[in-house]
């Protein structure tokens, strides 16, 4: 429990490069990185790393032995991270599997750095001559991200043992639709200018690049065709 504790709170408090260089090193000696869908996230932190390695379809590769090409993205440029795609070799989708409960709580990690981005935010702004945050639709938003979350950490705890994959795939939506519900309260300005979106389209990117349920989701496709030009 200590080790996904330590990836939340680094989601929370870090960039996102840091947190990932932390799930890299998931239940495992060495440090892979994570693939999948013809792409690699590569940390800020660790990309010089000569021994950097990635497992493709099952086999293990020096990263800077597979033939590559840079992906612009200066949304996860911003947050500490590379995207690379494979032109040579094709990520299977089960290379992956073994971060999926480090993958949730990198999520919950980030739903927490988006409420503290929330309540910051609303907390400079007033409208109709209160605070905005005293406003009772805020709070309501507030208290049921909060019970919403500690529902995931509770079920996580209580079914830790016996975790499967059907059950994390159903503690990743929940997040999915937590953190999703939490940004709409920021509002338009809030949600440009306070970092909002950025972790939003990080975390929307995470969430379709390692999708439990393998299927091309509308999001990984439209940002695999965007990343093509």
């Amino acid at each position: 429990m200590d080790s996904v504790i330590r990836l939340m709170q680094l989601a929370k408090t870090e960039d996102l490069g840091v947190a990932l260089s932390h799930l890299m090193k998931w239940n495992q000696k060495d440090p892979i990185m994570l693939a999948n869908r013809h792409f690699i996230l590569v940390p800020h932190a660790v990309a010089d790393d000569p021994y950097l390695l990635v497992k493709v379809a099952g086999d293990m590769y020096l990263f800077h032995d597979l033939q590559t090409e840079s992906v612009s993205d200066p949304i996860l440029a911003r947050l500490g991270v590379s995207v690379f795609r494979m032109t040579e070799h094709v990520a299977d989708d089960e290379d992956w599997a073994n971060y999926q409960e480090g993958l949730l709580f990198l999520q919950l990690g980030i739903a927490l750095k988006i409420l503290k981005l929330s309540h910051d935010h609303l907390a400079s702004r007033t409208s109709y001559g209160e605070s905005t945050l005293s406003h009772q639709m805020v709070k309501s938003s507030f208290a049921e991200f909060l019970v919403r979350f500690q529902t995931v950490m509770s079920s996580y705890a209580y079914h830790q043992k016996s975790l499967t994959p059907a059950f994390l795939s159903f503690l990743h939506d929940e997040t999915h639709r937590t953190r999703e519900e939490l940004m709409s309260v920021m509002g338009g300005h809030g949600y440009i200018e306070e970092g909002t979106a950025e972790w939003g389209y990080a975390s929307d990117l995470l969430q379709n690049l390692f999708d439990m349920r393998r299927h091309t989701s509308p999001i990984a496709a439209q940002f695999e065709i965007a990343t093509k030009g």
